[in-house]
């Protein structure tokens, strides 16, 4: 992981909660790890939901749907669209969804270009859709 300024650093999320470093100070994200960390939130946070109304995506606008071509399609939209805001990625180059209908889930694989690297990001996670 090469050290890029311009990537930032941010206090290190799992699942959601704060993590703290073993003499409980926030644990620290940085560089690629802490852009992966904001691209996955940028994915996940309901566009609207926070102070900055056009921060977040409207992927939770297909929940409930059922797994189609249509909504792949919707889906890659939305990632770009929540994606295109985010200033530290310069581009997207792949998303790949899979689809688990017994879980009713969507496994997106995303990979980006950071800016200031010629170093392909990759980042797996799931979506709850059903």
């Amino acid at each position: 992981m090469a050290d890029n300024i311009y990537l930032g650093n941010d206090i290190a999320l799992i699942n959601g909660d704060i993590a703290f470093s073993a003499n409980q100070d926030f644990e620290i994200i940085k560089n690629d790890d802490n852009l992966k960390q904001a691209v996955y939130n940028r994915i996940a946070t309901f566009k609207g939901e926070l102070f900055n109304k056009e921060y977040g995506s409207e992927v939770y606008k297909c929940l409930g749907e059922k797994w189609t071509n249509e909504l792949n399609t919707r889906l890659t939209g939305f990632i770009f669209e929540a994606l295109n805001q985010e200033p530290r990625v310069k581009e997207i180059t792949n998303i790949e969804f899979k689809y688990d209908d017994i879980k009713k889930e969507v496994t997106v694989k995303l990979s980006f270009l950071p800016i200031n690297e010629n170093t392909e990001l990759n980042l797996v996670f799931p979506l709850f859709i059903g």
